[in-house]
């Protein structure tokens, strides 16, 4: 994979986190104060998506990597991605 197209797929989680900062905000607020849920409980399930990011990007990497091209061709992933202007 190029620089460039690393690049890319690093600012696609970049963009994904700076759009779930106020997000991240307004749910901490209400599951905390107004729903009386536990700080823990809350804070354990907001980071969840951003720890779990480098291994989706691993399992992508992987499916590019190790699926023989016809059946990525035959699942349409291709089509997919050359669809859609963020996909590398």
């Amino acid at each position: 994979m190029s620089l460039f197209k690393s690049f890319r797929l690093g600012l696609l989680h970049v963009v994904a986190a700076i759009t779930l900062v106020p997000i991240t905000g307004v749910l901490n607020r209400l599951m905390i104060f107004e729903f009386g849920i536990l700080a823990t409980v809350v804070a354990v399930v907001l980071v969840f998506v951003t720890v779990a990011a480098p291994a989706v990007v691993l399992f992508v990497l992987a499916l590019l990597v190790l699926v023989p091209p016809g059946a990525v061709a035959a699942l349409g992933l291709i089509l997919i991605m050359r669809r859609h202007p963020l996909a590398v």
